[in-house]
């Protein structure tokens, strides 16, 4: 059996906490491009208070996705692997929740 290739969009928005304003914004359906994107940009805003958001796209046309807030890397890290869990991802395939090219 070879190994199950994910392709779902990952949109990562960072903003400066004290002023509320959007820092920078990232898009990817590799996790591992999407991660190194906002490890970067958390470096290079290092001095400044930052709140990240994380959005996965499962669906546009089932409105299908899941988001969630981070402040660390470590914290995005925890909080992204439940929602990208190959098995989760499998449901909601079946559920026709899920882009038919996203799983393959």
């Amino acid at each position: 059996m070879g190994i199950q290739t994910i392709r779902v969009p990952i949109t990562v928005k960072l903003f400066n906490k004290e002023k509320g304003e959007m820092i920078s914004s990232a898009s990817s359906a590799v996790k591992s491009k999407i991660r190194n994107l906002t490890s970067d940009n958390m470096w290079q805003n290092r001095n400044v208070d930052v709140r990240g958001t994380a959005t996965v796209m499962y669906s546009r046309k089932e409105d299908s996705w899941n988001a969630f807030d981070f402040n660390t890397m470590e914290e995005f890290d925890e909080k992204i692997a439940p929602i990208l869990e190959l098995s989760m991802l499998k449901e909601l395939k079946s559920a026709g929740m899920l882009e038919k090219g996203y799983l393959g």
